[in-house]
């Protein structure tokens, strides 16, 4: 990923091994609790990835939740990395959404173009058909 020049912003497990090297100052009343950088300590993930990440702590307020996040991006505040992976989610979600609700079973095509406007084809239907249902009063399921 590093060669690539990707990063990634993924939830850290319970019982990750996590070897800090040095932290971060933060500022805790943005909910940070802290920002560090190290490596993993497991033998098969170390050896998976061998390059330093960014664990951040972070105490959300509305949730009332702590969440420790790994990245491999130095660069960005803690409270960026919070909110990328608030927003990771929240595309998750909106895809299982439109698993749930779609029903695509097959793409016609496989470009991104044909995939976006197949997309945008079930969204409309899905819409008109809910809109119809309201106008209607009807008692069934969108579904």
């Amino acid at each position: 990923m590093n060669q690539q020049q990707a990063f990634f912003v993924t939830r850290a497990k319970d019982n990750m091994r996590f070897n800090r090297m040095y932290s971060n100052r933060v500022d805790k009343t943005t909910g940070v609790k802290y920002d560090q950088i190290g490596k993993l300590e497991s033998y098969y993930p170390s050896r998976e990835y061998p390059e330093k990440l960014r664990r951040v702590k972070y105490y959300d307020t509305e949730t009332e939740k702590e969440f420790i996040f790994l990245t491999n991006n130095m660069n960005l505040k803690p409270t960026e990395v919070a909110y990328l992976y608030k927003k990771r989610w929240e595309v998750e979600l909106f895809f299982k959404w439109m698993k749930q609700h779609l029903k695509i079973k097959s793409f016609w095509g496989i470009t991104l173009n044909a995939v976006k406007i197949q997309m945008y084809c079930a969204i409309i239907a899905y819409c008109l058909v809910a809109i119809i249902g309201n106008k209607l009063k009807v008692d069934r399921s969108i579904y």
